[in-house]
């Protein structure tokens, strides 16, 4: 996603290069590769503002009721163009059975120290979780 200047302001070091088409894929489409019914799945997301596209992307898949734990990127100010923020995916997260479990350190303007952004792990609701240590 497009880089916004809120981003620019607080990682200088970062900056816009190009553009590159890449080829999609869903999570929806490599799931029957990647795990097998009652396989326990921590998701990794940190896409550079496109959390929610992935996450839908599996809307379909057999493999979410296997994620157990998705470490995902929030931010507070829109850090990339069209991407969502922090309250709406926490909500989007716990209408599909998801709590925050434990919030890490994130990045914060190196000028008047407020955070923009943090990365957090998201677990499924416990009594999800026991129905796999049956």
């Amino acid at each position: 996603m497009e880089i916004n200047q809120a981003h620019l302001d607080i990682a200088r070091d970062s900056k816009y290069v190009r553009k590159q088409k890449i080829k999609l894929i869903t999570l929806d489409s490599i799931s029957n590769y990647i795990s097998n019914k009652g396989d326990n799945i921590m998701l990794k997301i940190d896409t550079q503002g496109y959390e929610l596209n992935i996450l839908q992307g599996g809307v379909h898949a057999s493999i979410l009721p296997n994620i157990m734990l998705i470490y995902i990127e929030l931010s507070i100010i829109q850090l990339y163009k069209k991407q969502e923020l922090w309250l709406y995916m926490i909500n989007y997260l716990k209408e599909r059975g998801f709590e925050i479990w434990d919030i890490n350190k994130g990045i914060y303007d190196l000028d008047n120290h407020q955070l923009y952004q943090w990365m957090n792990y998201f677990i499924i609701l416990i009594y999800q979780m026991l129905r796999i240590s049956k």
